[in-house]
C-alpha cells in the first residue's frame, strides 16, 4: 500500500502471469544436514531420479560441503508452484536412510519455486506493459532451459551501472 518514488523504477517482480508465456515451475525443498558418519560422496549427485515421479519430473540432488555435511534437495519440474513441505521433508529423510546416511542435525532448510518458460510469444509479452523497464523473468531475461535469471540479472546490473542517466 506504499507509494515509492524514484528517478527510475525497474519491474523485476518475477512471473507476471502473462497469457503470452507458457510457464511451469522448478520447485524444491532442501535440507542442509549433519551426518553421524561421512557420506562417502566426493562430488555432487546432480539428479537421482530413481524415485517415484510425483508432481512432474522429480529428482534428488545431493551436494556435499564436508564429509559429514551436505545439502539434500527434493526437486520437481511441475505445473504448479505449490510446495507440500512435509512429504518432501519425509522424502529427504527416507532418501538419506536409503543411502545409509544417518542425519543427526538439520542445520538449515530452503525452498523455492522458479518459473520455467516452456514456450511463448515474447513480442506479445513485451507489448503487455509498454514503457515499463523490466528485469528478470518479467523482461524475458532468463535461461530458457533452467528458468534461472541470476546471470542475466548480473549482466543487466553491470550495464545499468554504466548508465549516466537512469531517468527512463
Amino acid at each position: 500500500g506504499r507509494v515509492l518514488r524514484a528517478p527510475a523504477i525497474i519491474d523485476g517482480r518475477g512471473d507476471p502471469g502473462s497469457r503470452d508465456l507458457d510457464v511451469r515451475f522448478q520447485k524444491f525443498f532442501g535440507m542442509v544436514v549433519e551426518l553421524a558418519e561421512p557420506c562417502g560422496l566426493e562430488r555432487p549427485i546432480l539428479m537421482d531420479a530413481r524415485l517415484p515421479q510425483e508432481d512432474g519430473f522429480r529428482f534428488m540432488y545431493s551436494l556435499p560441503f564436508t564429509p559429514t555435511r551436505l545439502l539434500i534437495e527434493d526437486t520437481r519440474y511441475s505445473d504448479t508452484p505449490t510446495l507440500d513441505i512435509e512429504p518432501m521433508r519425509a522424502a529427504i529423510h527416507a532418501y538419506a536412510e536409503q543411502r545409509n546416511w544417518r542425519i543427526v542435525d538439520v542445520l538449515r532448510e530452503e525452498q523455492g519455486a522458479l518459473p520455467v518458460v516452456l514456450d511463448g510469444d515474447l513480442a506479445a509479452f513485451w507489448r503487455g506493459a509498454p514503457g515499463v523497464p523490466r528485469s528478470g523473468i518479467r523482461a524475458g531475461l532468463f535461461h530458457y532451459t533452467t528458468g534461472y535469471s541470476l546471470p542475466e540479472a548480473g549482466r543487466l546490473a553491470d550495464d545499468l551501472a554504466l548508465e549516466q542517466d537512469l531517468n527512463l
